[in-house]
């Protein structure tokens, strides 16, 4: 009886946090920002930024200043990048004055959704498509088979977009059939 109890007792943490991961995948977007939702469903407010040359992806702006992040209204720029007319990615960058206390909001209120995050790296430094260099810090992620969501911040010694928090969604469905056509 005892082992049970210990057993049982030792799963609800295992089971607390799938439940939570269960819920990225049920959202599966952010807002108004449903993954692999159709380029017409938002055209009319999008900006064009640029198309990956790489895989084909077509990133545009959201042009409207109608959404905010638990609160916060201080959203600098909405990326959404398509995929054959999908809704791939979902990147919002915010360049609040308090920049660390409303990423340690954002990321707890993340956590009470989702749960612990299943990646942490403290820095890292990345290259965008130009080669240009970020330097990223508190890099968290949680990831389920469909979806990825991060957050992090680029540090302000940057050459880009210093001093930002950025928190991006990501099709992990559509970035498979991405990888599949790159054959």
């Amino acid at each position: 009886m005892k082992f049970t109890l210990i057993f049982a007792l030792m799963l609800i943490p295992l089971f607390c946090f799938s439940q939570n991961l269960q819920n990225l995948d049920l959202k599966y977007g952010f807002n108004k920002f449903k993954l692999e939702s159709s380029y017409s469903s938002y055209s009319k407010d999008l900006k064009y930024k640029l198309t990956d040359k790489k895989n084909g992806a077509i990133y545009y702006t959201y042009a409207k200043k109608d959404i905010n992040i638990f609160g916060y209204n201080e959203i600098e720029e909405i990326a959404l990048g398509f995929y054959k007319g999908r809704l791939y990615t979902i990147s919002i960058y915010m360049n609040p004055i308090d920049n660390e206390n409303v990423y340690k909001t954002v990321y707890s209120k993340l956590k009470e959704l989702f749960g612990y995050p299943t990646t942490s790296t403290r820095t890292s430094t990345e290259l965008d498509e130009n080669d240009s260099k970020f330097y990223l810090d508190n890099i968290n992620q949680w990831k389920t088979l469909n979806t990825l969501l991060g957050i992090n911040t680029i540090k302000c010694s940057s050459p880009v977009s210093p001093c930002r928090i950025n928190i991006f969604m990501v099709s992990l469905k559509l970035q498979r059939e991405i990888n599949n056509d790159g054959f």
